[in-house]
C-alpha cells in the first residue's frame, strides 16, 4: 500500500472577489438611506430595499461558504484526492486546470460540469512540489492536467 501524500494548500487569490461585492452592498445601503430621507412615498423605499435584501442575502451566503471551506491540506491517497474531507475519485474528475505561472491555482472540473465548485479550487503553499505530485497522481489515474483558466461560482 502506498503512503498518503499530504500537501498544504491555501485559497487561490481569485476567491477574494468578495471585496467588490461588499463595496457594492455598502453602496446600495447608502442609496437606500438617501432615498428614504428624500422620499415622501413608501414605494421608492420598497423598490430599493428589495434588491438590497436579495443582494445582502446572496453576499452572506457567499461569505459563509468561503469561511466554511477554509483550505488546510490536500491528500493524495491510493485511488482518490482528499480535499476538505471529501474524497474525489478519478472517475469523477473531467480535468484538472492549472491557472497561472508564478503562484498557480488549481481547479478540479467535475465530470459533466462547466464550472469549478469553490471547494475544488486551491493553490499549493509549496507549488512546485505540489503541482509535480498532482501531475504524477493524474498521470497514474489517466486524468488530464492542462494549463488554462477556469471559471468558478463564488
Amino acid at each position: 500500500m502506498e503512503a498518503v501524500q499530504r500537501y498544504a494548500i491555501k485559497r487561490p487569490f481569485g476567491n477574494y472577489a468578495v471585496i467588490p461585492y461588499g463595496l457594492m452592498m455598502i453602496g446600495l445601503l447608502v442609496v437606500l438611506i438617501i432615498r428614504s430621507n428624500l422620499s415622501q412615498s413608501v414605494i421608492p423605499i420598497i423598490m430599493t430595499s428589495i434588491p438590497f435584501s436579495i443582494f445582502a442575502t446572496w453576499f452572506i451566503i457567499i461569505v459563509v461558504q468561503l469561511i466554511k471551506y477554509k483550505p488546510n491540506h490536500l491528500q493524495f491517497v491510493e485511488n482518490a484526492i482528499v480535499l476538505y474531507n471529501r474524497e474525489i475519485q478519478p472517475a469523477d474528475i473531467e480535468e484538472i486546470i492549472v491557472q497561472g505561472n508564478f503562484n498557480p491555482s488549481i481547479g478540479i472540473v467535475p465530470r459533466g460540469k462547466r464550472f469549478v465548485p469553490t471547494y475544488l479550487c486551491f493553490a499549493f503553499r509549496e507549488h512546485d512540489d505540489g503541482i509535480q505530485a498532482l501531475k504524477e497522481w493524474a498521470n497514474l489515474h489517466q486524468v488530464e492536467v492542462k494549463a488554462g483558466s477556469y471559471r468558478t461560482w463564488i
